[in-house]
């Protein structure tokens, strides 16, 4: 005989059950939904987005390309400052070797500084100016690559909207011309009552008097008949 399972394990049991019933049904839903969403995507959104995305994306790298370029603007400036400043210093010194050798060596010193900070710039200027480079080149081919996904966008709408137009088109022009009778005659039956609505009542006196003279009209014509 099997072994009577308690009242807690058949509720655990049980609810195991059910977990993997809504597991099941849950990922059946999702399938499901991703069906639906693929059906009815709207493709020139999608495009549009993602160009819109690429947009910015460019937009961004251009203001750090604009912050590279200023930097290298500002170390070439301050190398060729720099260079002023040494010569200056090292005039100085040739100026203070004889009357003031202490001051001389100073200057010396700062001319020595001011080098150093020179050949750190110039060990930079190249590295940052391959940078600048190659974002450079980045941008651009990020901005081509945007420009073709727009012509590519442009023409793939006009492809749908000319195959829309030729499915209307194609469509059976008997059904058309059909379902256009109906609104006509729905129309004329609209009409029809609207204009029913709104006539005068009929005045029987003045229909007798006009049926009366034209009569004697007539009978008047007919006897001067020869």
């Amino acid at each position: 005989m099997h072994e009577q399972l308690s009242s807690h394990e058949l509720i655990n049991l049980a609810q195991g059950i059910t977990m993997k019933k809504i597991k099941r049904w849950t990922a059946s839903i999702v399938t499901s939904f991703d069906n639906v969403i693929k059906q009815v995507e709207n493709h020139e959104a999608v495009v549009t987005s993602s160009i819109k995305e690429l947009q910015e994306a460019a937009a961004r790298a251009k203001v750090k390309l604009g912050r590279l370029k200023r930097d290298l603007d500002h170390m070439e400036s301050k190398v060729s400052q720099l260079k002023s400043d040494s010569s200056l210093w090292q005039d100085r010194a040739v100026k203070l070797k004889d009357s003031d050798k202490a001051k001389a060596i100073e200057c010396l010193r700062r001319r020595k500084r001011i080098d150093e900070e020179i050949k750190r710039l110039e060990t930079e200027i190249p590295k940052h100016s391959s940078l600048m480079s190659r974002f450079e080149s980045d941008v651009s081919k990020l901005e081509t690559r945007i420009e073709e996904l727009k012509r590519k966008k442009r023409t793939f709408s006009c492809r749908e909207s000319r195959a829309k137009a030729l499915s209307v088109a194609h469509s059976d022009p008997l059904e058309a011309d059909e379902d256009l009778e109906d609104i006509f005659e729905r129309w004329e039956i609209k009409l029809t009552e609207a204009e029913i609505g709104s006539s005068l009542p009929a005045d029987t006196l003045e229909d007798e008097f006009l049926k009366k003279e034209e009569e004697e009209a007539l009978e008047a014509e007919l006897d001067s008949l020869s």
